[in-house]
């Protein structure tokens, strides 16, 4: 990055937008002395495991006058907090955390770099493993309105439906085998054509009401 190496004052859990992005420039920098560089990971590393991190990942990944590299520190904030403190939090508190990661899917645009794209990609997926088919019914929903957007968003459905059957399917994917049944299923439900359903597994039983439409 271009100018002089920023120095941050003090390493705090003060978060801000600016001191994110100052620690990121210093740590991108190659001119940064090694210490102030040790100094802005360790401060990230603390915003990452504070209680706010999701709510201020997902307030710097929307805001589209941040550089790339900034939001996608944001995301990361966001995958953290599904990955490792999911069980932690109320139902409230995780379906507001898919409706973060739902809004940041919905504002992709074709200008975005793919490393965006992708992180929100897999952000998804770390949602569904945990929640859908459980307390979140309407991802094929979600899935088939965004198809309807401009090329990102195509691009998007097709990497979570891609990884999220790697995961399911692939057997070595701890979250998802934990819930293998019911993802499996549900995999199952909207994967297949409704003709096919009909005509052969009219009697499967199946009480996941996931699929969305006909088509």
């Amino acid at each position: 990055m271009s100018g002089h190496p920023v120095q941050l004052k003090q390493i705090n859990l003060t978060v801000s937008k600016d001191q994110i992005r100052a620690a990121l420039e210093v740590i991108h920098d190659v001119r940064s002395p090694n210490q102030i560089r040790q100094e802005a990971s360790e401060y990230l590393e603390k915003v990452k495991l504070d209680d706010e991190a999701p709510h201020h990942g997902y307030t710097i990944a929307a805001d589209q006058s941040q550089p790339p590299v900034v939001r996608h520190f944001g995301l990361s904030l966001l995958e953290h907090a599904i990955r490792h403190r999911w069980n932690e939090y109320t139902l409230e508190q995780s379906t507001t955390l898919r409706e973060w990661e739902l809004r940041l899917a919905q504002n992709l645009t074709d200008q975005d770099p793919s490393y965006l794209r992708n992180k929100i990609a897999s952000i998804w997926v770390d949602v569904a493993k945990r929640s859908w088919a459980l307390d979140w019914m309407d991802m094929d929903e979600c899935l088939t309105r965004l198809w309807d957007g401009p090329l990102a968003s195509k691009e998007l459905v097709l990497a979570v439906l891609e990884t999220l059957s790697e995961d399911v399917f692939g057997h070595e994917d701890l979250i998802a085998g934990l819930r293998s049944s019911d993802l499996s299923r549900a995999c199952f439900e909207i994967f297949t054509p409704m003709t096919v359903l009909q005509d052969h597994y009219s009697s499967r039983g199946t009480n996941i009401n996931v699929r969305y439409g006909d088509e």
